[in-house]
């Protein structure tokens, strides 16, 4: 859109349509600064929805890139609210997809996946909802173990843990998991005749 013969920015034909501007028609000082809010406003939605198809993401990594893009507070805060009221902005829905891609590719324990949330502006409440529970750690690091075990090479329990716990540690596993996931696995390996 043009103001006063100058490119202003662009408008969708539904801002155009509810902002009731006809071509050619005088400009208020008022309408000018309508015009540039509606159109920080959709430009701020578009850039939202943008990063929002590459994945779900929480409030804070929304209002984080759109701060990082120098929209200014009020056009974020509407932004932020809009995608919320479509229903595609929600700490809640993105914890719970976080833990199931935690779950299914990298499977990290409660300590690291409560972290991670935290880091990303997810209520503790919220976070509190997805992490797993005991069981649920127990068998995550179970998984998360057998996928490394066919590099294992050692002969001693020693080194089985030495390898192994740290492993584990990074993944965000309790001591007490660990040390559980590590004796069941080894005792398994032990009873196993070779192939």
């Amino acid at each position: 859109m043009d103001i006063d013969g100058v490119f202003a920015c662009v408008l969708s034909q539904l801002a155009v349509a509810q902002l009731h501007l006809v071509e050619g028609s005088e400009l208020t000082d008022d309408d000018r600064v309508s015009i540039l809010t509606v159109a920080a406003r959709e430009q701020a939605l578009d850039r939202a929805m943008s990063l929002l198809a590459a994945r779900p993401r929480s409030v804070q990594e929304v209002e984080q890139r759109l701060r990082f893009l120098k929209f200014d507070t009020a056009v974020i805060s509407a932004t932020i609210a809009k995608l919320r009221d479509l229903g595609v902005l929600d700490d809640r829905s993105f914890a719970h997809f976080w833990r199931e891609e935690r779950d299914t590719y990298r499977p990290h324990g409660r300590q690291l996946l409560n972290q991670e949330l935290r880091a990303r502006g997810v209520a503790p409440d919220t976070v509190a909802e997805v992490l797993p529970s005991e069981e649920e750690e127990l068998e995550l690091a179970r998984r998360s173990l057998a996928r490394r075990l066919g590099r294992f090479q050692g002969e001693s329990w020693q080194e089985f843990q030495h390898v192994f716990y740290p492993f584990l540690a990074r993944r965000g596993f309790s001591h007490e998991v660990i040390q559980r996931t590590l004796r069941e696995t080894w005792r398994k390996q032990q009873c196993e005749p070779e192939s």
